[in-house]
């Protein structure tokens, strides 16, 4: 079974994506292709490892670090920050950086878009002839709102975007009749807030329903109230759909959904490089399905995928909040469990992995018993992430070797 929308290599697609993982402190330690690249002409092995605010203008690192803080600190799940941004040549170009809360881990997302001409037009703006031709033809989605939510002005690429939800409520329609209903309660919350504090730029992520589907995108609301050309509150905002997509695959599994190896490969990494400050062990288990070619050679691959899809969500919802779950490939899981508090707890969660994966499932029109066998590993200081997963498969080949269904712990 494979993604329809895997149309070209992984590695091709990430290329293109202007997006970077940032630690806690800000240190650049994923970036996907170009990111500030591309835009800012950075290449991936010169950005990792570097602070996004060393490349920060001066001037703007005090706006850029209160948006990071806040979605660090988890008080919103996105803000978005408009900076310069230096790139290998010296020069700074203007950007529009939207930082996104990762789930179940303390990294930061941040989506670095250049708005360098957004910005230079915006010094034009005097001119209305130029502002007008450029309100018209940019690819940038604009549109004002009355404060109420009534919709009031749709630049060309925002008519196109919105027009199936406009011709839907054939009157006229308001910022909640046009997005997904579950995200009213956010929209609704934000542009609210808008209306209470004028010319503070407000990002909201939501998704609006275009040809059959529904788009993902990425907006600020602007209250311009006072500016007597404009008096409504202003969204602008850009289709970010492929983005998400792409950045989401570049991390996870196409298939099952969890974390690929290079997310978890990540992931280890930072916390192994918290583990002195810490004092707190992890631990990495290694899972193989037992006898699972049996399963394809019987049922074939559609319902083998099948039960590598359930196996995910059962180990998913066996691990606490801030575990992470990853498919290396084939029937070979592994799972991280960092900050354990006790020791103890790991063999807890040990048997809750072998419990969940060997509860009966529903194959087809079968009902079998799937189990696993299980490396583990304890890891109380860093060690290289390649040296901790091949403890963590060796143990699980005792384990295998021993029967199955049982786990077998390793040294490190």
């Amino acid at each position: 079974m494979t993604d329809p929308r895997e149309s070209r290599p992984l590695t091709s697609a990430v290329a293109d994506l202007s997006v970077a993982v940032l630690d806690p402190e800000g240190a650049i330690r994923f970036a996907g292709g170009q990111v500030l690249g591309g835009l800012a002409g950075g290449t991936p092995e010169h950005l990792e490892g570097v602070s996004l605010f060393d490349l920060v203008h001066p001037e703007d690192v005090m706006v850029v670090l209160d948006h990071f803080g806040r979605v660090r600190e988890r008080s919103t799940s996105t803000e978005e920050a408009r900076a310069r941004i230096r790139g290998p040549e010296g020069a700074y170009r203007d950007f529009a950086l939207v930082f996104h809360a990762v789930p179940a881990s303390t990294d930061v997302f941040v989506w670095c878009r250049d708005v360098t001409a957004s910005a230079m037009a915006a010094e034009a703006m005097q001119s209305t002839v130029l502002h007008s031709a450029l309100v018209e033809h940019t690819r940038s989605l604009l549109a004002v709102f009355e404060t109420d939510g009534r919709l009031r002005y749709l630049n060309p690429a925002a008519l196109e975007m919105f027009e199936d939800a406009c011709r839907e409520y054939g009157a006229v329609p308001t910022i909640t009749d046009l997005v997904h209903p579950d995200d009213l309660e956010e929209v609704r919350t934000r542009f609210d807030a808008a209306v209470r504090t004028p010319r503070r730029r407000i990002p909201c992520e939501l998704r609006v329903r275009r040809d059959d589907e529904w788009r993902t995108l990425q907006v600020v609301f602007v209250n311009l109230l006072d500016d007597p050309g404009v008096n409504g509150i202003v969204v602008d905002g850009v289709d970010a759909t492929e983005q998400l997509d792409l950045a989401h695959r570049a991390l996870h599994d196409p298939l099952t959904g969890v974390a690929n190896r290079v997310l978890l490969s990540d992931r280890l990494t930072h916390s192994m490089s918290r583990l002195d400050r810490s004092r707190r062990p992890l631990m990495v288990a290694y899972v193989d399905l037992d006898r699972f070619k049996s399963v394809n050679d019987r049922l074939g691959h559609d319902m083998g995928d099948a039960v590598l899809v359930e196996v995910a969500s059962r180990l998913t919802v066996s691990v606490r909040p801030g575990d992470t779950v990853a498919r290396l490939g084939g029937d070979e899981f592994v799972i991280l469990c960092p900050d354990l508090p006790d020791a103890s707890l790991a063999d807890h969660l040990a048997q809750r992995l072998i419990t969940a994966v060997s509860e009966p499932m529903a194959v087809g029109t079968e009902t079998r018993v799937i189990t696993a066998s299980v490396g583990l590993v304890l890891v109380h200081r860093s060690r290289d992430v390649d040296h901790v997963l091949r403890a963590a498969d060796a143990a699980m080949y005792r384990a295998k070797r021993a029967g199955g269904n049982l786990g077998v712990w390793s040294g490190c």
